[in-house]
């Protein structure tokens, strides 16, 4: 769930990128309007430059759209909640596992007679015992070791997605301004807007160059999979001890 929170919400902010040029296309500028301004007799006031006219609202819509879309990407309150109930969910199955073995425990303790016995009984608890606190303390470690790694991927990528909202926001400044002067001078709207949609499709360009999603997802794989191991290791370790244990308790209640 982790990763997959990573690559969607890593993509959804880099797809706002992809959006800008197609948000300047919502500006209102008709073929009919264009040809109105081109024929219209010198001899009367110049129609209003309709794309010109709503070049602020455009820029606004965009940077909008852009904190929108950033505040999204925050997931750390999501994650860190995830990990929370995971711990709980750990801690809660450990409790459950302790009672069963205590329910055997008793069980056993029914079937010693001797002293002997009664001893082999309470060796064999303590053992268990041991082996099981061992067990939990190992995974509790792997978990905590891997959810280090997660609190770091987090804070990289919300530093990276910081970095690159300000970039984004810079460079959208930018190429409104240089629309906005464009217009100023004088120039046709279709050539202000056309210019526009490329400067910012070049802006994506730039930023999908700096995006490298791999690097993180293949960390956290990596992890992951220490994780496991560590965790398959303390159950392995725990087995074998809990084998050995019971053959001699065995062979004292016989």
């Amino acid at each position: 769930m982790i990763r997959m929170t990573f690559s969607i919400e890593t993509k959804r902010f880099f797809a706002l990128v992809v959006m800008a040029s197609f948000i300047v296309a919502m500006t209102p500028l008709t073929a009919s309007a264009l040809v109105a301004e081109e024929e219209r007799p010198v001899n009367k006031e110049p129609r209003v430059n309709i794309f010109c006219e709503k070049i602020d609202d455009a820029e606004a819509k965009m940077l909008a759209k852009l904190s929108e879309r950033k505040g999204k990407t925050d997931r750390t309150a999501a994650i860190n909640e995830k990990r929370d109930k995971r711990i709980a969910a750990f801690e809660a199955k450990k409790d459950e596992k302790k009672a069963a073995r205590e329910a055997r425990y008793e069980k056993l303790n029914e079937h010693a007679k001797t002293d002997e016995q009664k001893e082999a009984v309470q060796t064999f608890v303590d053992t268990v015992k041991d082996l099981a606190e061992a067990r939990h303390d190992a995974a509790k470690e792997a978990v905590k070791v891997f959810e280090g790694v997660v609190v770091n991927l987090i804070k990289d990528r919300n530093d990276t997605i910081d970095t690159r909202s300000g970039e984004v926001k810079d460079m959208i400044k930018e190429s409104f301004a240089t629309a906005k002067a464009s217009c100023e001078d004088g120039s046709k709207a279709m050539d202000v807007r056309t210019q526009l949609q490329e400067d910012l499709a070049d802006m994506r360009t730039t930023l999908k160059a700096k995006h490298e999603p791999k690097k993180q997802k293949e960390e956290l794989i990596e992890a992951r999979d220490v994780r496991k191991a560590s965790v398959a290791e303390a159950k392995a370790t725990f087995l074998e001890g809990y084998k050995a244990a019971k053959e001699e308790l065995k062979t004292a209640l016989n």
